[in-house]
C-alpha cells in the first residue's frame, strides 16, 4: 500500500490530513512494496516491488496518472517490468531524473540505469554502479544505504543508512547526474538520543533549506529537519 496526506498549508507536515491508500494497482497485485519515486511531473511512480514475496526478484514497476501526484487517479501499469536481482538485493531508496534512475538496497551499493531516451522501464538499460564499501572517502559514512534524495539539478545526493552509524550524509557529484564522480560532502547527521535515527525515506526541499526524513526509529514517524 501507498498512502497519500494533503497537507493544507504547503511543505508543513503538520497540516497533513489522510487522504486515500492506493492498495489495488492496475495488472498487478503487489505484496511487498519496499520504496518508490515519480516522474518529476508526478504523472508517473515507478514502485520497487516483490510481486509474490521476500523469495522473488526485485523488480521496478509503473504506474501512469490521469491527474499528477493523485494516487486516486491511477490508470494503467506503464510498460514492462525491469528486473534488478542480477545487481542489487531490493529497491528501497530511488529518485528518478533526467531520464536516470538510482536504486539503492542492501548491500552498500547504489545503482544507476539509463532510461535511454524515455521513460519505460523494460528500456532502461545497467548503466554503473557505486559500492560505499569500496570508497575510500564515503566508507564507515554510509553503511547499508536504504534512501536517496538527489536534488533538482543532479549536482547533490543525500543518502540515509540502515546500518551503524545510522545517518544521513550529502555527497557532491563532480559531473551532474554522473554516478562515478560522487564525493562526500564533509556534512552529516546523525541522531543518538532519545533513539538513534533510521531514515528509510529522504526529502530536501531547495530553497527552503528543510529535509523531510520519514524514521522507522523512532515508530515510523515523518520528521522535518
Amino acid at each position: 500500500t501507498v498512502y497519500e496526506y494533503a497537507l493544507s498549508t504547503a511543505w508543513d507536515i503538520t497540516t497533513a490530513s489522510f487522504s486515500h491508500a492506493q492498495t489495488s494497482w492496475p495488472g498487478s497485485t503487489l505484496t511487498h512494496i519496499s520504496g518508490h519515486t515519480w516522474k518529476s511531473d508526478g504523472t508517473r511512480l515507478y514502485v520497487g516491488v516483490r510481486p509474490s514475496g521476500y523469495s522473488t526478484p526485485s523488480l521496478i514497476r509503473c504506474f501512469n496518472f490521469s491527474t499528477a501526484w493523485d494516487l486516486n487517479t491511477i490508470t494503467n501499469q506503464h510498460g514492462s517490468d525491469l528486473n534488478l536481482s542480477s545487481y542489487i538485493a531490493y529497491a528501497q531508496g530511488m529518485a528518478y531524473i533526467s531520464n536516470k534512475l538510482y536504486v539503492t538496497g542492501n548491500g552498500g551499493i547504489i545503482t544507476v540505469w539509463n532510461g535511454n531516451g524515455n521513460d519505460e522501464p523494460q528500456d532502461m538499460s545497467y548503466a554503473a554502479q557505486f559500492n560505499i564499501s569500496d570508497n575510500n572517502d564515503l566508507s564507515g559514512r554510509v553503511n547499508t544505504p536504504v534512501s536517496l534524495h538527489i536534488n533538482s539539478t543532479a549536482t547533490k545526493l543525500y543518502a540515509g543508512a540502515y546500518g551503524v552509524p545510522r545517518n544521513i550524509s550529502e555527497y557532491d557529484f563532480g559531473t551532474a547526474n554522473n554516478l562515478s564522480t560522487l564525493s562526500f560532502s564533509g556534512n552529516s547527521y546523525t541522531q543518538d538520543s532519545p533513539y538513534p535515527i533510521y531514515p528509510t525515506g529522504i526529502w530536501v526541499k531547495e530553497g527552503l533549506d528543510v529535509m523531510f526524513v520519514a524514521d522507522q526509529g523512532s515508530g515510523a514517524n515523518i520528521k522535518t529537519y
